[in-house]
């Protein structure tokens, strides 16, 4: 409660509370009840002038007319200090019923508020939950392409409940660029904070030819090549949702995947025979991991890209010669073929490059129709493409690294003795691994901006939340780099040693195969 003043009045004087201009706002808002006060401060000097007028009409009395005066000075002292309080404890009392209401409504106005972000964390909750049962009930469901979860029970430890969002090509995309523009969570400040989340154990064949090989992403699972087949695990624990069993482990090779269409396309080859292997694809749901397509070739498969609908595959053998052949996504039908042309599996904004076999010449055809964009009389061999799809980055037989014009074919610029089969690109530079270092070149000029060495030889590069991760041979923890200047960001070891191939970053999570199992770090 605030102090108001005692104001003492002589007779006749106005009266005005200092508490209640104080709070002029709350007491306006009641102007009935502070009203009906100042009817009874006027009522007091009615009284002091009645007193002062019969102390005049007996001048022959001093005493008594002094008396009488002293007498009703004091009732009207009294009078003002009575009315006075009065006012204080009613300015009082209005202030704090104001005060009251108006936290009555600041909380009817909050609980609302508070009460919608609760509901809509609990749908968020439950229908993450519902999500969860519905992929391992549908995993339970598919007994011909599914085994049990407990044979691949994982290792776990509480980590981020958003499953990582997607990652649907080898190279993350169609442009093979191996970078992750969606990726913030893991970042130079985050890194060291990374611990590992879950592992799993992958199944094993006797007889076999593939090998575990890197995942892809999407739908909150993380697919997985093995010696049997394909694995899918839920992405932010390692529990098993589905699995895919090859029909013969010991003459199926490792396969090429991507994703497209709620379909995750698998292509492989025979490898019992040398001389006449032939080439398998396969769509299963992404959902079921249930056979929908599959496709003969007569050719083995080497490469695999996926975009706007189409699967377009290349190989040869020594009784097959080589040709690039284009699938639709939706039922394997073959849209287009061309003969004598290789694919390196890199497609810029719907161009996919192909190189003449047995001669100099590289084309860019439409994805869609196989038809012939540009031909130049070269010999390149696609290695990525820019994230925007504007650019090709290919290499030489002279190991040189050249940008070309995606739409065109014209040579944007040429970095002498920089070619590199292990790229990426993440439209400000581009980066190659070459023996035991990695080198970075601005993607606009072709220039040298950087060169990183490492402690063993460098494997595929991976760009995500402004780093760059490397593999690093010879048991040593994972190479991870700040992109803009080369630099270590981390010593790796949270991760540890990746034998080969690369790590897949994306939705906070960094997978990584390791032999015969796959491992999920998170912070």
């Amino acid at each position: 409660m605030s102090t108001v003043p005692i104001l003492r009045l002589r007779p006749g004087a106005v009266l005005i509370a200092a508490g209640i201009l104080a709070c002029p706002a709350q007491v306006q808002a009641v102007p009935a009840q502070v009203q009906a006060v100042p009817a009874r401060v006027q009522a007091a000097p009615a009284q002091v002038q009645a007193g002062q007028g019969s102390a005049q009409t007996v001048p022959g009395h001093a005493l008594a007319a002094t008396a009488y005066a002293q007498a009703s000075r004091a009732r009207a002292v009294t009078a003002d200090n009575q009315v006075t309080r009065a006012q204080a404890a009613a300015a009082d009392n209005q202030v704090t019923r104001a005060r009251a209401v108006t936290a009555d409504n600041q909380a009817t106005r909050a609980q609302p508020a508070a009460a919608y972000d609760q509901a809509i964390r609990a749908q968020a909750a439950a229908a993450y939950v519902r999500a969860t049962r519905a992929r391992a009930a549908t995993a339970d469901n598919q007994a011909t392409h599914s085994q049990p979860a407990a044979a691949a029970e994982a290792e776990f430890a509480p980590g981020p409940k958003r499953a990582a969002p997607s990652w649907p090509q080898p190279g993350y995309s169609p442009a093979d660029t191996y970078y992750n523009p969606g990726e913030s969570s893991i970042n130079a400040a985050s890194i060291n904070a990374v611990r590992r989340r879950w592992t799993v154990a992958l199944p094993e064949a006797g007889e076999r030819c593939a090998r575990a090989a890197e995942p892809l992403l999407a739908d909150g699972l993380l697919f997985v090549p093995q010696e049997t087949g394909i694995s899918a695990f839920q992405a932010g624990t390692g529990r098993l949702s589905w699995r895919f069993t090859w029909p013969y482990p010991e003459d199926e090779s490792t396969p090429h995947l991507a994703l497209s269409g709620g379909l995750l396309i698998v292509a492989n080859s025979g490898c019992q025979s040398q001389s006449d292997p032939n080439g398998t694809v396969r769509a299963l749901s992404v959902t079921s991991g249930r056979l929908v397509w599959s496709a003969a070739l007569q050719a083995p498969v080497e490469s695999l890209v996926v975009e706007r609908g189409v699967v377009v595959v290349s190989g040869e053998s020594a009784s097959d010669s080589p040709a690039v052949v284009g699938l639709a996504v939706a039922d394997g039908t073959q849209l287009w073929q061309l003969a004598d042309h290789s694919s390196a599996g890199v497609s810029a904004a719907g161009r996919v490059l192909v190189s003449r076999v047995g001669a100099a010449g590289t084309s860019a055809l439409s994805i869609t129709t196989g038809e012939p964009l540009w031909t130049r009389p070269l010999a390149w061999t696609g290695r990525a493409a820019t994230p925007t799809g504007d650019r090709f980055y290919v290499s030489d037989r002279r190991n040189a690294m050249i940008c070309v014009s995606a739409a065109t074919g014209a040579v944007v610029w040429t970095a002498a003795r920089r070619g590199s089969s292990l790229v990426a690109a993440d439209g400000r530079r581009v980066y190659r691994a070459i023996a035991k270092r990695v080198e970075a070149l601005d993607a606009r000029t072709g220039r040298f901006r950087w060169t990183a060495p490492l402690a063993g030889y460098a494997g595929q590069p991976v760009r995500a939340g402004g780093l760059l991760y490397t593999t690093v041979d010879g048991g040593r923890p994972l190479g991870i780099l700040h992109a803009a200047t080369g630099r270590p960001a981390s010593a790796g070891t949270q991760v540890g040693s990746v034998a080969g191939g690369h790590v897949v970053v994306t939705g906070g999570w960094i997978y990584a195969v390791k032999g015969n199992t796959v491992s999920g770090y998170a912070r």
